[in-house]
């Protein structure tokens, strides 16, 4: 039974790196991805976090007194507070299972880029700039701690917080997989299954070898965080790549928990 566990997961893993894209935790999760002991990191989050608080409060305050008070440009700033805010514990909850990486930074500064977007295109009470100017300080500190380059100046927005379409449209598009750059998927599966019994080898492999073998042909529509997947060999799946886990239903009315990111935008 263990083998047969791990036989499954080597597939899943397999077959979402025959379809170039990384796995679900990222090829780059690891256990020490951080420069600084671990209490300096947990005083750098925790003070994030505080910093995060202060900011929500005086924010809130200052919309209140904005223009933007009961429109819904206010709704949609408090969604991207509350988005960075689930980034925030994201990263949090992982550094303290050590399996923080820089994914998990990329999607708090992405997140915290929309707000600051925002920031600079609104005049607003003196101390939610200030609380702003703090924080971002703090995410300053934690992307060099990572070493993730990072601009502020350099971040592709658009105004209504959407990331340029830019960059949906070069990663939209119909692909087709070069099987002379991808393993065999056969040879894979064989030595996978080289230590069960002959009686259970055989019909493992063939079935991993259905679930490894990639497509022909694969269509790709993005739109910022949303992508819709199809291919030659599978129906349409619409995924929500923000770096967040999601529960997501197939087209057999399976659901399983799916955490995926977008990685090269900044």
């Amino acid at each position: 039974m263990k083998s047969m566990k791990r036989i499954i997961l080597l597939s899943v893993t397999l077959a979402l790196t025959f379809a170039g894209f990384d796995t679900i935790e990222g090829v780059r999760a690891q256990g020490r991805a951080y420069r600084v002991s671990q209490r300096q990191m947990q005083q750098l989050l925790r003070r994030i976090e505080t910093r995060a608080d202060r900011f929500s409060n005086s924010l809130e305050n200052a919309l209140d007194r904005s223009r933007a008070n009961g429109t819904t440009r206010e709704d949609e700033v408090n969604k991207l507070l509350t988005d960075f805010e689930q980034a925030t514990d994201q990263l949090r909850d992982r550094f303290n299972r050590n399996r923080s990486s820089e994914m998990d930074i990329q999607l708090v500064l992405q997140r915290a880029a929309l707000l600051d977007s925002f920031m600079r295109d609104n005049r607003l009470a003196n101390r939610a700039e200030r609380d702003w100017s703090m924080l971002r300080t703090d995410l300053d500190q934690l992307a060099r701690i990572y070493n993730v380059a990072w601009n502020w100046n350099n971040v592709p927005l658009m105004p209504n917080g959407a990331y340029t379409a830019g960059y949906d449209a070069m990663t939209t598009g119909t692909f087709r997989l070069s099987f002379i750059e991808s393993d065999d998927p056969r040879r894979v599966a064989e030595n996978a299954t080289r230590g069960l019994d002959y009686n259970d080898r055989q019909r493992i492999t063939e079935s991993l070898v259905r679930r490894l073998t990639p497509p022909d042909v694969m269509a790709v529509e993005r739109r910022g965080f949303n992508v819709t997947l199809a291919s030659s060999r599978s129906p349409q799946v619409n995924v929500n790549a923000d770096g967040m886990e999601h529960v997501e239903s197939y087209p057999n009315g399976r659901a399983s928990r799916v955490r995926a990111s977008i990685n090269g935008d900044v």
